[in-house]
């Protein structure tokens, strides 16, 4: 008999902030990035966010991010047709398959 041990390594994607704080003034709009790191197996990803935030647009929205591998994602604010003095809210959710943290977010 024959006896192996070993672990199952599975994709595990996770941004480098877990929150984002931007004062954009109405009618403008800014660029700020999130950076993805994935330390398991190659695995897909997406990134959105979690309710209806059309003043949020996100580039790559998903992919696939290698072993060790790190995906750049855009994110731009824009505050186009809101209401001076606004507070605008939003969370990112990202998520991939990884059987360790599939989702985590970014407020």
């Amino acid at each position: 008999m024959t006896t192996a041990d070993a672990t199952l390594k599975t994709g595990r994607v996770t941004a480098d902030r877990s929150s984002l704080t931007e004062i954009v003034p109405a009618d403008q709009s800014r660029a700020r990035a999130i950076t993805l790191t994935n330390d398991g197996s190659a695995t897909p990803y997406t990134v959105k966010e979690k309710g209806d935030a059309s003043w949020l647009k996100i580039a790559p929205a998903s992919g696939d991010l290698a072993s060790d591998g790190t995906q750049k994602v855009a994110l731009t604010l824009d505050t186009k047709g809101a209401t001076p003095g606004s507070v605008l809210t939003g969370t990112l959710q990202v998520a991939s398959e990884s059987g360790r943290t599939p989702s985590s977010n970014c407020r």
